[in-house]
């Protein structure tokens, strides 16, 4: 099967944009789901224009496909995720 290219250890093959993980050399590995921003949207309950604007600036980490459609790794939310509770945890410590 012919793909279209590699980016960041993700292969695209066309027409319908199937997205796949690159496996390690002699390592199988599940594909990841990739989350759209609509996804992580309703997860964070703010609005896809937001989670857009985060994948941007560098805020929370993505892929970037073809123009202007992103997806981002739920293993990279998580970390997002992680990041805030962290610096939340911070900011309360910093208040006593």
């Amino acid at each position: 099967m012919s793909y279209a290219g590699v980016l960041n250890g993700i292969v695209v093959y066309p027409p319908m944009g199937e997205v796949h993980e690159v496996p390690n050399e002699g390592q199988e590995k599940q594909p990841e789901k990739l989350l759209k921003p609509e996804d992580v949207a309703e997860r964070l309950n703010v609005t896809a224009f937001t989670v857009r604007e985060w994948l941007r600036n560098g805020k929370l980490k993505g892929i970037r496909l073809a123009g202007k459609v992103w997806r981002v790794r739920p293993s990279d939310l998580e970390e997002f995720l992680a990041a805030g509770e962290k610096s939340a945890t911070e900011e309360d410590e910093g208040e006593g």
